[in-house]
Formats: C-alpha cells, sequence, structure tokens
C-alpha cells in the first residue's frame, strides 16, 4: 500500500508542477501590459461562467460526451489554455462534439469498403482522420 500511495504522492507533485509552470509561461507570456490581470480575471470569469451550461448540455446529449467535455474543459483551465481565449470553453465543447460525431465517418467508410466502392472509403476515411486531428487541436485549445 505505501508504494501506492508514494506513486500517487509522485503523480500529484508532477501535475501540480506542470500546472504550476502552465499558469506561469502563459501570464508571462501577456506580458507587461496594462490590462493583464484584467485579461486574466475575464478569461477565468468567461471559464467559470460557461463550465455549468456546457456541462449541463453535454450531460444532456450523452453521458459520455459530458464526461469527455468534463475531462477536456479540466485539462483547458488546469494548464491554463483558457488564457489565450475567453471563450475556449465554446471551442473546447465544439470539439468534443464534433470529434463524437466523427466516429460515424469511420462506420460509413467501413460500408463503401464492403459496397466495394474502395476509393471512396479512402476518401472518407482520410476525411475522418482529418477532422478528428482538428477536433482534438480544438479540444487542446491549438485553434
Amino acid at each position: 500500500m505505501s508504494r501506492l500511495g508514494g506513486l500517487i504522492l509522485w503523480l500529484l507533485r508532477w501535475y501540480l508542477d506542470r500546472v504550476v509552470t502552465s499558469w506561469h509561461r502563459e501570464v508571462s507570456r501577456l506580458g507587461n501590459r496594462d490590462n493583464k490581470w484584467l485579461w486574466i480575471c475575464l478569461c477565468i470569469f468567461f471559464a467559470i461562467f460557461l463550465l455549468p451550461y456546457l456541462t449541463r448540455e453535454a450531460f444532456s446529449d450523452s453521458f459520455l460526451l459530458g464526461l469527455s467535455f468534463m475531462w477536456s474543459a479540466f485539462l483547458a483551465i488546469s494548464f491554463a489554455y483558457i488564457l489565450k481565449n475567453p471563450l475556449l470553453m465554446i471551442i473546447v465543447y465544439v470539439g468534443v462534439v464534433f470529434g463524437r460525431h466523427i466516429i460515424t465517418l469511420f462506420t460509413t467508410a467501413k460500408e463503401e469498403a464492403t459496397g466495394g466502392n474502395v476509393i471512396g472509403a479512402l476518401i472518407v476515411f482520410g476525411l475522418g482522420i482529418y477532422l478528428i486531428t482538428w477536433a482534438n487541436r480544438m479540444k487542446r485549445g491549438d485553434i
């Protein structure tokens, strides 16, 4: 039990170190602007204000979609991605919803391939891969 406890403590320290480093980097990225603290407060306010509404909407659609949004929102807030854009929570929500509905493209590609349309299946499969990478970038806040 003590090994597991030590591993959990090490993981918690590692996570907190990453969080502090991320927030320090994002705050220093803002530089010495006059409105630096206003921008930080505005981003935090919008994240806290939008989180309950978007979470309720995600859970009303699907339980797994709600959990996926909660995890992505947790990462966006804890690693200070929200300081890049005050409306990032909406972008994260769109990325999660978009990523969930892209999976149907792969079933369409499978149906096309079994129907004999191999080139169409490859095109749809490639589009699905591209859209999943785009949705993951949205979830991380890179867009």
